[in-house]
C-alpha cells in the first residue's frame, strides 16, 4: 500500500511540473522515505529546492572567469550576472529574477511559478 501511495504522488508530481516550457524544466525526486525535492532548469543555471520550496542549491555552468562582491559572494561565473536582494538572498541569475514570499520560500523564476498548498505548506504546484 505504501508502495502504491508513493508512486501515485511521484506520478502526480511528475504531471504538474511536466507542463514547462522548453527554457524551462522541473523534475521531481522522490527519496525512499517519499520525500520529494525539484530541480527547476533555467537556460542559464539550475535551481535544487525542498519540498517546502526553500533553495538547497544552485548550479551554473563554469565557463570563464569567476567574479566576487564586496562581501565576498559570487557575482559573475563567465557572462552569468548573479544579484542579492538586501536579505542576502540570490536575486537573479542572468536575466532570470528571483522572487520569494514573506517566509523565505521561492515563489517566481523567471516566469516560473511556484505555489504552495495551504494545508501542508509544501510546494503544490510548478508552472511556466
Amino acid at each position: 500500500m505504501k508502495n502504491c501511495f508513493t508512486l501515485l504522488v511521484f506520478t502526480f508530481f511528475l504531471l504538474i511540473v511536466g507542463n514547462a516550457s522548453a527554457q524551462s524544466s522541473a523534475t521531481a525526486f522522490l527519496s525512499e522515505r517519499g520525500d520529494i525535492s525539484f530541480k527547476v532548469e533555467k537556460t542559464d543555471f539550475h535551481i535544487l529546492l525542498s519540498q517546502e520550496g526553500k533553495i538547497t542549491g544552485y548550479a551554473i555552468k563554469a565557463n570563464g572567469e569567476i567574479d566576487y562582491d564586496i562581501h565576498g559572494r559570487v557575482r559573475k561565473i563567465g557572462q552569468v550576472e548573479i544579484a542579492y536582494d538586501i536579505h542576502g538572498r540570490i536575486n537573479k541569475i542572468g536575466s532570470e529574477e528571483i522572487s520569494y514570499n514573506i517566509d523565505g520560500r521561492l515563489t517566481k523564476i523567471g516566469r516560473t511559478e511556484i505555489s504552495y498548498s495551504f494545508f501542508n505548506g509544501k510546494i503544490a504546484s510548478i508552472r511556466d
